[in-house]
């Protein structure tokens, strides 16, 4: 009987150490398969610091003159007047 109980406990701490990755190594992956990565470039400058899309528009961040200036990203075009911001 007491083999039985000793046999169920060494099942339960085997099948919790499982279930929760105990007993792989640290820094394992859990996929083998990276994420896709894409480039594409939306924006042909040399003097913009940074620029983000929001909603189809892009905004570029030109540290030299100190604005943020629209473009279409689909084209890269300007779409509008720089607004100073600093």
């Amino acid at each position: 009987m007491l083999a039985l109980g000793v046999t169920a406990l060494v099942a339960i701490v085997v099948g919790v150490a499982l279930a929760t990755g105990f007993l792989t190594p640290p820094g394992s992956p859990l996929s083998t398969t990276g994420p896709v990565a894409t480039l594409r470039t939306v924006l042909h400058s040399t003097s913009v610091a940074d620029l983000v899309v929001v909603d189809g528009t892009g905004w570029a961040v030109q540290d030299q003159t100190g604005s943020i200036r629209p473009f279409d990203p689909s084209s890269g075009a300007w779409t509008g007047r720089p607004i100073r911001v600093g």
